[in-house]
């Protein structure tokens, strides 16, 4: 169950990243993304992104904050799963 939903929360958090500099053009590029660590108490999620060309934006691992902390529900705290 978990991977699921650490996959959405991921794929999220990535669209988020691109879909504003995408909206004119009507298509998102791919990107791959890793969930390096989750701070439940803090309601946190690292990601470590691939190249985002549209936005040109290197390869770089940042931090999400999430507006509802039940998103990270069942994430483990380092994964090496890529999405």
């Amino acid at each position: 169950m978990w991977k699921m939903r650490s996959k959405t929360v991921a794929v999220m958090m990535v669209t988020s990243l691109i879909s504003v500099a995408s909206f004119a053009d009507g298509h998102l590029p791919e990107v791959e993304a890793e969930v390096r660590r989750i701070d439940q108490n803090a309601g946190k999620i690292t990601l470590r992104h691939g190249n985002i060309p549209n936005l040109d934006m290197p390869p770089m691992t940042m931090v999400f904050q999430v507006e509802e902390k039940t998103l990270l529900d069942g994430i483990p705290s380092v994964s090496t799963r890529r999405f």
